[in-house]
């Protein structure tokens, strides 16, 4: 196996708890993210799943260093940029490229199409205006896009346009890793496939690396080799797409297969709904964090935190559940 374009080691992001202060006799922290280990292999797609609020969003920008991490490491091709200070990380913006779910806000309504797929370019000093121009015909072209679209600007285009608009604006600086933040959750069924099928054809000409963070586990199974399940800021489950939706080792896991909706005639087999909400990451409870939703929950549950490692046999499928060999398939 080739060396990782992106690892993340024991990644932790914690932030002071609403109300917390210099007076107060208990600072307490809110847990984004805690003790994340994550790798991704060049020219792969790497799915984080989970449900709002469970970190993901928190995690990709903390090992894309627009938020400090708290602890861990953060290993790109090769160097722990965890430590860069401002001066090293600029070329490093030029690897690491971000698209997001709404492509209107992420887009300067003030800013015709050609300029702003342009702007990476002149903030980073490539190329003469006429040769900036070339790039920005081509990157359009790239994304489906006509050429004397330039001149028009970000309202007078659909939202899966305007979503073609950003990948392209995200292509600007030949990046190796692109970050997908639910870059289709906000675009309409018939178009989401349009987006995911660019997205596919784009990382097998260039070579690209995707981190997706999505909901919608149908997306999911279509665009991920690999996929990363969340729970209150921690990594749960990880294995490769199959057998994340064939053989599933966390209940969590299982529960999220079991909420997607299912195409066809016929029940699911095991059929266990989530209850009630996750608990607070400022208050996590002792032990497993799902204990409290969880229908296979035993005392020790309540008592031990399970440790994330691989299953019996089966190095390349890990999950943090004490009974993940018994969870019924």
């Amino acid at each position: 196996m080739s060396e990782p374009i992106i690892e993340v080691r024991n990644l932790s992001v914690h932030f002071p708890a609403p109300g917390a202060g210099l007076f107060k006799k208990e600072n307490k922290i809110v847990r984004a993210v805690h003790n994340v280990n994550l790798q991704l292999q060049p020219g792969k797609t790497l799915a984080l799943v989970g449900e709002s609020g469970c970190g993901k969003t928190t995690l990709v920008r903390a090992l894309s260093l627009l938020i400090p991490p708290t602890t861990g490491d953060v290993i790109f091709e090769g160097n722990n940029i965890t430590k860069y200070r401002s001066q090293q990380l600029r070329p490093l913006r030029r690897r690491i490229q971000m698209v997001f779910q709404d492509p209107y806000s992420s887009l300067n309504p003030r800013m015709p199409v050609g300029s702003l797929v342009e702007e990476p370019l002149v903030i980073h000093g490539i190329g003469k205006r006429t040769k900036r121009r070339e790039r920005v015909a081509e990157l359009l072209e790239a994304v489906s896009l006509n050429t004397n679209m330039m001149n028009r600007y970000p309202h007078q285009f659909s939202g899966g346009q305007r979503q073609r608009i950003a990948i392209a604006r995200a292509l600007a600086l030949d990046p190796q890793l692109i970050i997908l933040d639910e870059p289709v959750s906000a675009l309409d069924v018939s178009v989401q496939s349009q987006v995911l099928n660019l997205l596919q054809d784009l990382q097998e000409k260039l070579g690209l690396s995707y981190l997706f963070i999505g909901h919608n586990l149908t997306v999911i199974r279509y665009i991920a080799d690999d996929i990363a399940v969340m729970y209150l800021g921690e990594i749960v489950e990880h294995a490769d797409t199959q057998t994340i939706f064939s053989n599933p080792r966390h209940p969590y896991t299982q529960a999220l297969l079991e909420a997607a909706p299912v195409h066809g005639v016929g029940k699911r087999k095991h059929s266990q709904p989530l209850k009630g909400d996750p608990p607070s990451p400022i208050n996590p409870p002792p032990g497993c964090a799902f204990h409290p939703r969880c229908s296979m929950a035993q005392d020790r549950c309540k008592a031990e935190a399970p440790i994330f490692e691989p299953l019996s046999g089966q190095s390349a499928h890990s999950a943090a559940c004490h009974f993940k060999e018994q969870v019924p398939s």
